[in-house]
């Protein structure tokens, strides 16, 4: 039965995994050519940026929210 239950859980990973799009990609296939290498990497760490920016944003409307209320009390 515990091969049965670490099976699922596997599943579930994997399924978490692919619905919320965290996929590895590096983009670096055999038919790219070493000129588009710096360019990838570019795209790559702007997109990074641009999701750490979105993160940061949500924690500062939740800290801004936490402070209102606490104040508040």
């Amino acid at each position: 039965m515990a091969s049965t239950s670490s099976a699922t859980s596997a599943t579930s990973i994997s399924d978490v995994d692919i619905d919320t799009g965290n996929e590895i990609d590096s983009k670096t296939d055999s038919d790219d050519s070493p000129l588009d290498l710096p360019q990838l990497i570019s795209e790559d760490f702007t997109q990074h940026l641009q999701g750490l920016y979105h993160s940061l944003e949500q924690l500062t409307e939740v800290a801004l929210y936490l402070t209102s209320r606490y104040q508040n009390n």
